[in-house]
């Protein structure tokens, strides 16, 4: 049984630029097993290409979040 897209996969077939592939992939994997399976995948799809302007705001959040906290730091942006 497979168990999904693995990230090397996901990088090379998507041809993101930078660390975004990266950080798309890490949202997307819920459970962080280092695999997309077919409901994490198709669940991001349809968030990303059919979401309202809310939904799209929390994902490039996200991508910013880089330490998955879900805050935003005054302290990281003036350095």
């Amino acid at each position: 049984m497979a168990l999904g897209i693995n990230r090397v996969t996901y990088l090379k077939y998507t041809n993101l630029p930078g660390i975004i592939g990266e950080r798309l992939f890490n949202i997307c994997d819920k459970n962080k097993d280092g695999y997309l399976d077919f409901e994490e995948f198709s669940s991001a799809i349809i968030k990303i290409c059919s979401g309202d302007s809310a939904i799209k705001m929390k994902l490039v959040f996200q991508l910013y979040d880089f330490d998955d906290d879900g805050q935003s730091k005054k302290k990281m942006w003036h350095q």
